[in-house]
Order: structure tokens, then C-alpha cells, then sequence
């Protein structure tokens, strides 16, 4: 039985869909094709939905990528090379940096300290990179914090910002615009041009927040100025 649908995007691209509604088949679909894919696929964009590969017809046919995936065994594919990590990534959400704890807190009916232990006691995953480099879509916020994007997005957001919308949080990797609720701040760079890797998170990685005070944020975020902070990491089979 064949596992995804497909849709054309452009001459040099298809989307490959999920029949069933099984997130994993997208991880497995990506890290198959990243580690024994056909020659000629130049790019693999994974989204919540779909996984979108970039090919060079000169070198594989879209008639041959389509036969190609619809054989692999992707219930069995189990990508043993690389597993999920763990994060333990540090928020300070003080209201300097939680700027919209107070309007959270009166949408979603609790006060502004439910709204920060019900995001901070969560454990997220990264489903999803895109909008900048190293921005990292978690999921699943808890049903008791859904609500939309601002009205009026924010002109700048300061890089480590937490923000939550729908039923995702992200961290801005960088200042940029942004239109999501902020919730608190990290002081840590996800996205950091010092390091050899450069983005510090990957599709399939899990993430708890870790509490802590202004000061505290304010100690890191110096120390960081310096030289990249090392934050607690452990493979999710540990």
C-alpha cells in the first residue's frame, strides 16, 4: 500500500503527503532520503503536513522519484545514525521579557502564574524549521494556552523570544518581526554564526523550558556575549 499522496511544485519540486495521518512517516521519509536517497535530489524542506524535495531533472525524473518513494518500507525504516535530542533550554519569564503574559493571561482565563507553569512544565518537540534560520516550531502546546497570533505583529522581537500561537511555541532565533504571543526569553543563542553548526536544534529534537530568574538571565546572557553558552543536552534514548 502506498504511503503518500504527491502534488507538484513547479518543475522541480513535489510535496509528498502522508495518506494517514502519522507525523512520523515525514521524519522517516527525510532521514531516508537525506541517508540513501536516489542521486539528484538537491533539497529536502519538511513542513507539519508534507515534505517538499527539490530535484535536478537532469539527473532523476520526477516518474523515477515517485517509484522510488512508493517502494521503501517506511514502517521499518528506523533512522539508527541519528536520534532525537533532549534540551533543557533556560526562560526567564519575567514581564520585561514576557510581554504578553498579561494579555495571555486574560484570554485564556488563568492567572500570569498558570500561563507560565503550564508553558514551562510542557515538553515540546520540533516538528518544523522555517521562517529564519534556526527558528524552531514546537508542538504541542497545551490546549489551555491555544489562541491566535497578534493582530498587530511587533515590528522587533528580541532574538531568544518564547512566543506561543495556536497550538505551537517558537523561539526567535535572531531580532527579526513577529507576530506571536511572548511568553518569556532565553538568554542562549539558537542560531549562533560563532559555532561551526551554527543552528542548535534539529526536526524531531525535544525541548523543556527550564525557569529561571532575571538575574540569572541577565548572568547567562552576558557570559554568552563572550563565547556561546553550552546548554544540557542528552540523546532521547538515554
Amino acid at each position: 500500500m502506498k504511503k503518500f499522496d504527491f502534488q507538484l511544485a513547479g518543475d522541480t519540486g513535489i510535496h509528498f503527503y502522508p495518506k494517514v495521518s502519522n507525523k512520523s512517516y515525514i521524519e522517516n521519509l527525510l532521514s531516508c532520503l537525506r541517508e540513501k536517497g536516489p542521486k539528484g535530489i538537491i533539497d529536502l524542506i519538511p513542513s507539519l503536513s508534507n515534505l517538499l524535495v527539490v530535484f535536478d531533472p537532469t539527473k532523476i525524473t520526477l516518474e523515477a522519484l515517485i517509484q522510488y518513494v512508493d517502494k521503501l518500507e517506511i514502517d521499518e525504516y528506523n533512522n539508527k545514525k541519528k536520534y532525537p535530542s533532549n534540551w533543557e533550554i533556560p526562560i526567564c519569564y519575567d514581564e520585561k521579557y514576557g510581554l504578553d503574559l498579561q494579555f495571555i493571561s486574560d484570554n485564556c482565563n488563568l492567572s500570569i502564574d498558570e500561563v507560565i507553569e503550564t508553558h514551562q512544565k510542557q515538553i515540546y518537540q520540533v516538528s518544523m524549521m522555517g521562517f529564519l534560520p534556526g527558528l524552531p516550531f514546537l508542538t504541542e502546546l497545551d490546549s489551555k494556552l491555544k489562541m491566535p497570533r497578534r493582530n498587530n505583529p511587533r515590528s522587533l522581537v528580541a532574538s531568544g523570544s518564547v512566543g506561543i500561537a495556536i497550538n505551537q511555541s517558537v523561539i526567535y532565533p535572531q531580532n527579526s518581526p513577529g507576530g506571536w504571543n511572548l511568553v518569556g526569553r532565553t538568554p542562549i543563542n539558537i542560531f549562533d554564526q560563532r559555532k561551526k553548526e551554527a543552528i542548535l536544534l534539529s526536526i524531531g529534537d525535544y525541548i523543556s523550558f527550564k525557569k529561571i530568574i532575571r538575574e540569572e538571565f541577565e548572568d547567562i546572557y552576558e557570559k554568552n556575549k563572550i563565547s556561546p553558552v553550552t546548554i544540557k543536552k542528552t540523546n532521547h534514548n538515554d
